[in-house]
């Protein structure tokens, strides 16, 4: 009888855990399957195409001289989710640029010395972190439109990143519908027009 019970228990368990690795697949499947129609109708938009592996699509598109990779992934145990715009620009910067948003963590180390440029916002200072070599070209890159646009995304704390010839704009979480990526891309784009703006002054 305990034999019989420790048979059913075990076959059950397994059929358990097929049946969740199973639904994981297909739940899977789904969230990449929305995803790459969203970078398809964004690649239609932008002259571009989407490239990578199983489960992880990749939006690839021209600006100017310039190619953009937009990449979603969902995370896992071990990494969270993210999804970035990069860029190689050009030619290096002067100054290294760092932006996020501002923590409970981030706003001790601000109390403790933490660098952090001001660029004269009070509410653009008061959500954000800037860290950067050169602070007068770090504020006269974040002008008024790049303020606004990262501003509109808070709530999904971006982060950007230029170093060397390397800009990244990014967000830990995976997102879900086409406005959010316009959003991020719109982002990227607008500093890599605003180094633009610099470099011909």
């Amino acid at each position: 009888m305990m034999d019989d019970i420790f048979v059913w228990v075990f076959s059950n368990f397994w059929l358990f855990i097929i049946l969740i690795i199973i639904l994981s697949l297909v739940f899977s499947f789904r969230r990449y399957k929305k995803i790459k129609d969203i970078m398809q109708n964004l690649a239609l938009k932008r002259n571009g195409t989407v490239e990578g592996y199983f489960f992880h699509p990749v939006l690839v598109f021209p600006y100017h001289d310039l190619s953009v990779r937009v990449s979603s992934r969902q995370g896992s145990k071990n990494s969270p989710p993210e999804t970035r715009v990069h860029t190689t620009l050009n030619n290096n910067l002067p100054s290294k640029v760092v932006i996020y948003k501002e923590s409970i963590v981030s706003g001790l180390g601000k109390l403790v010395g933490m660098q952090d440029i001001q660029i004269g916002s009070d509410e653009f200072d008061k959500e954000f972190i800037i860290r950067g070599d050169d602070e007068q070209f770090v504020i006269n890159l974040i002008n008024y439109g790049i303020q606004n646009k990262l501003l509109g995304i808070k709530k999904e704390k971006p982060h950007v990143s230029i170093v060397g010839n390397s800009l990244d704009v990014y967000v830990q979480i995976f997102l879900k519908n086409e406005e959010s990526y316009d959003q991020l891309i719109d982002i990227a784009l607008a500093f890599v027009d605003r180094i633009k703006e610099l470099k011909s002054i």
